[in-house]
């Protein structure tokens, strides 16, 4: 379908656009399908089909912006259409693969958004449509991770985080949940030992403060760092149970 832009004298090939569309989108460069998306459009090319992949791609979009919730709330309306859309059509196959994504995707909001249950949910349901990739493995490895420290089965969620690990070794996250679930196991077979009550925690906090002073102190009049100073600070932020922060 071929249609003529009146002002600018051009000719678009709106169907054409769709399909360089669909192609970026497998290479996973969003910018560019929905700016393809976008020109189909302007060329009056009228799809169905068409309006669906640039829900997906807008969604994924407010994704990649840090806009989590926007892109959750895009990806819900349109996963919505999709499911409850029981007739089979001849292009099944392409609505199958975007109901696919839009699961995967929504569950990488999930857990950028603490929400773990429910992104464990939208894994399962990618995973009866089609194979899992690697990041959407190690973000389910996460997840239950997770939900296992939240549930105080520290173990499990040990194992967990040494496998999302394994799957991208260059990402300091499950190392530091590892790390974290460790010291909570700690905390939680020593819970007699925890400070709880709110003096101490105060007199801690107060000897957090003088520790900041004399770090910055030594920072601004030695040529080097003094790490006994940062040990110390880190047993102060253990006890006021601030892990990141300790590690």
């Amino acid at each position: 379908m071929v249609k003529y832009h009146q002002t600018s004298g051009e000719v678009y090939a709106g169907n054409a656009l769709f399909e360089i569309s669909k192609l970026r989108l497998q290479d996973k460069d969003f910018y560019e399908a929905y700016f393809n998306l976008k020109r189909a459009v302007d060329s009056n090319f009228n799809s169905k089909r068409l309006q669906l992949y640039k829900d997906f791609t807008e969604g994924v979009l407010y994704m990649i912006k840090r806009k989590m919730k926007k892109g959750v709330q895009i990806l819900s309306d349109l996963l919505e259409v999709l499911v409850n859309n029981n007739k089979v059509k001849k292009d099944q196959k392409q609505l199958d693969y975007l109901k696919h994504q839009s699961y995967l995707y929504r569950a990488y909001g999930y857990v950028a958004i603490e929400k773990y249950e429910v992104a464990l949910s939208d894994i399962r349901r990618a995973r009866r449509l089609a194979k899992l990739d690697g990041a959407t493995i190690y973000n389910k490895l996460l997840g239950k991770g997770i939900l296992r420290m939240d549930h105080e089965d520290y173990i499990m969620a040990t194992k967990y985080f040494t496998k999302a690990s394994n799957k991208f070794s260059a990402n300091k996250d499950p190392y530091c949940l590892y790390i974290i679930s460790l010291v909570r196991s700690y905390s939680y077979s020593h819970e007699s030992l925890c400070i709880d009550n709110e003096g101490k925690l105060g007199q801690v906090a107060k000897a957090k403060a003088f520790m900041d002073s004399a770090i910055d102190r030594c920072n601004a009049k030695l040529p080097s760092k003094v790490p006994s100073l940062y040990f110390f600070r880190g047993l102060l932020l253990f006890q006021m149970h601030q892990f990141y922060q300790a590690l």
